[in-house]
């Protein structure tokens, strides 16, 4: 049986939980080195999204960064924060250990797509806390992203997603 299985199967994932609340830091580690080989299909998993919510959930930076670092392989972000598993992760990976790769990537993807991004139903979500994120992290592309929702409010203003 793969990690992926185990982590996603209704019954198996209950399991795997359970032994991360007894695991050492150590195993956690190397569970979330192991898992991030497979980031995009448990974050997406409606199953095995917990796992990699719970791993963010650590107060663990290198965990914290490891996983953060598994946004790099997904092959299109915005499908993926299009969708509530993946929206979950991607606002869970919000932390001062985020991998600075990830973030520029998470950034340029933000920039490039304001308008489906906070138009849209879960995506919506993480464009919120993405901003003051950006602004407590003193991350300087927060101008950039301003700029952008500026530019584009008269399309994001009246969509019910844009306004919340």
């Amino acid at each position: 049986t793969s990690p992926v299985e185990l982590i996603t199967n209704q019954r198996s994932t209950h399991v795997v939980q359970e032994l991360m609340k007894v695991a050492s830091k150590e195993q956690l580690v190397s569970l979330a080195k192991g898992g991030m080989e497979n980031f995009y299909p448990l974050s997406t998993s409606k199953i095995g999204t917990y796992v990699v919510q719970m791993l963010l959930d650590l107060d663990n930076g290198i965990i914290s960064k490891i996983v953060s670092r598994g946004l790099l392989s997904v092959p299109n972000l915005v499908i993926f924060l299009g969708q509530e598993p993946g929206v979950f992760v991607a606002q869970k990976c919000l932390t001062p250990e985020i991998d600075i790769d990830a973030m520029m990537k998470l950034t340029q993807t933000v920039l490039t797509n304001i308008v489906g991004l906070g138009n849209g139903a879960h995506a919506t979500f993480f464009v919120q806390k993405l901003i003051p994120f950006m602004r407590e992290q003193g991350f300087e592309d927060i101008g950039l992203l301003v700029k952008c929702i500026l530019t584009n409010i008269s399309l994001l203003a009246f969509n019910p997603n844009g306004t919340r």
